[in-house]
């Protein structure tokens, strides 16, 4: 065997070259050959980069559709989005050089969720993969399962039922906490209340077993007893006589155990049938001698029955409502919307935030696919800080809880506020912090 070495300078490098096998080749000097590769590889990133510029400046339309979910709510988002939404995207992508328009398909489901599903169906035939839906939960639940099948994004607005949607690593996405997060957060109210036992009186309904699903696990959780099983009254029922009686068996047994004021109380779910619950209630001692919390918020209604009325106020009633967001975001977009104000206080917030996260999605990621832009959806949301607050989404795609105002029906009807603002509880860090002035009495505690 013959073996002849050459040496050369080639970068540092030398050439060996092998005489007497068969398949004699050429080797370069393991330290050359790692940093051809490596410039071959930030070779094939440049190119890719450079494409990926290209194509996100040159999407050219960039379609995105809306369901209203009535005839009204077509009538408020509409300008929003034509007027403001849809000039605002194309006027940003225009900053950044983008050779793209911004283009929104509205439709209307008429209220129905049968007419949803269609409207989506009709938006995936006209190829619009990236939609928001100002639907109703039972509209999104249809609305769901084709989106997952069929490779969309789907984008709430005011849904809030966390019953079969509040589920990760789907393609919903919502922009409302839901309802859920008030179980939980209602759990550690009364816990940092005092409260040591509970008896729940609720509709005998989905929306009153859901929100006793959530309630009972982060209720125990937290230590506390229920004073004996849900009391569910029907639905259209009038007379609840029959439903409190039972209830004051429980709290008969439960005040025995712990006599001392605010440990037993009463979780009322109910919905507009509570100011006849509430009237009733004196009628049954101990029940009436306990403290009550209602899951269901009457603050910033138009009929707060709580107000002024005597049995709240002798119940010591709780309610707790949304921190209302503040944003100069929400203040300038107001100054510009033609239309009814208070819209952009709630769902009209949420779209725009919708849109602009969606919008902001498909550029950072030069793409419009739905599986792509649902990827970094998430992330984007959590870094958006929008007309509605700070977007962040939480493991199911929900947007994460707000902070929640307390609320007290229970000073003295001489006193000169009809309710008060009593605390600020943070699901995030699950912490209450009353005010103890507005209160008129220092809380037990666990």
């Amino acid at each position: 065997m013959v073996i002849l070495v050459v040496a050369s300078l080639v970068g540092g490098a030398y050439v060996g070259y092998q005489s007497g096998y068969t398949n004699s080749r050429l080797q370069l000097d393991p330290e050359l050959q790692r940093q051809i590769n490596i410039n071959a590889d930030i070779t094939r990133e440049n190119e890719a980069l450079n494409q990926a510029l290209y194509n996100a400046s040159n999407m050219n339309v960039v379609r995105i559709g809306y369901i209203a979910s009535s005839l009204t709510d077509l009538e408020l988002s509409k300008p929003l989005i034509e007027q403001i939404i849809q000039p605002d995207l194309n006027e940003y992508a225009g900053k950044l050089g983008y050779n793209v328009t911004f283009q929104f398909e509205i439709v209307n489901a008429l209220s129905q969720s049968g007419v949803h599903l269609q409207k989506l169906q009709e938006l995936k035939g006209m190829g619009v993969d990236l939609v928001i839906s100002g639907g109703w939960s039972s509209m999104l639940s249809d609305g769901l399962r084709y989106a997952n099948e069929y490779d969309m994004l789907l984008v709430g607005t005011s849904s809030t039922s966390p019953w079969g949607l509040a589920t990760p690593n789907d393609r919903l996405f919502r922009m409302l906490p839901p309802e859920s997060a008030i179980s939980s957060s209602l759990a550690g109210i009364m816990w940092s209340y005092g409260v040591k036992s509970v008896i729940i009186l609720q509709r005998g309904d989905s929306w009153g077993n859901g929100f006793v699903d959530a309630f009972e696990p982060a209720w125990i959780a937290k230590g506390g007893e229920l004073a004996g099983d849900p009391i569910k009254y029907l639905v259209d029922e009038t007379d609840f006589s029959g439903y409190l009686a039972a209830a004051n068996v429980q709290a008969q047994a439960t005040k025995t155990k712990y006599p001392e004021d605010g440990r037993v109380a009463i979780l009322l779910l109910a919905f507009d049938e509570d100011e006849t619950i509430v009237s009733q209630i004196k009628n049954y001692a101990p029940l009436y001698d306990c403290v009550m919390f209602c899951g269901r918020s009457h603050v910033g209604s138009k009929t707060d029955v709580f107000i002024g009325n005597p049995d709240a106020i002798h119940l010591k009633a709780f309610n707790l409502s949304p921190q209302p967001f503040e944003s100069s975001i929400l203040d300038e977009l107001k100054s510009r919307y033609p239309v009814r104000v208070n819209y952009l206080d709630g769902e009209g917030a949420y779209l725009y935030d919708a849109a602009w996260a969606i919008a902001a999605s498909v550029l950072e990621t030069r793409s419009t696919d739905a599986s792509v832009v649902a990827g970094v959806f998430p992330d984007v949301c959590g870094r958006y800080y929008g007309a509605s607050g700070w977007c962040r989404l939480d493991k199911n795609g929900d947007r994460a809880p707000l902070p929640y105002d307390v609320w007290f029906y229970g000073q003295d009807s001489s006193y000169a506020k009809p309710r008060s603002l009593v605390g600020v509880y943070v699901p995030d860090t699950d912490t209450m912090t009353w005010n103890i002035g507005e209160l008129g009495s220092i809380p037990n505690g666990p």
